[in-house]
């Protein structure tokens, strides 16, 4: 663990970042709210958390603009005649 204001070494950030992407949203998010994770840990783990629920936000907004798009052109098939 680096203390505070040293600066990280890469290769211990890549072992991290491989050991954190492959837990659980539930493991990271316990790990960041108890003791558990040292302060480079969490901050991977935010990272990571971050990443993982922004793809799924992005793919909610397309799909809810896809579904509006599709109710607007059937309403107006519908209402046209």
């Amino acid at each position: 663990m680096a203390k505070d204001g040293e600066p990280v070494q890469p290769y211990k950030l890549s072992l991290i970042t491989r050991e954190l992407e492959a837990m659980s949203d539930w493991e990271l998010e316990r790990g960041c709210a108890s003791s558990a994770f040292d302060r480079d840990r969490r901050t991977v783990a935010d990272r990571i958390l971050r990443q993982r629920h922004a793809k799924t936000e992005r793919g909610g907004v397309a799909f809810w603009t896809l579904v509006a798009s599709a109710i607007a052109i059937v309403a107006g098939v519908l209402f046209a005649r």
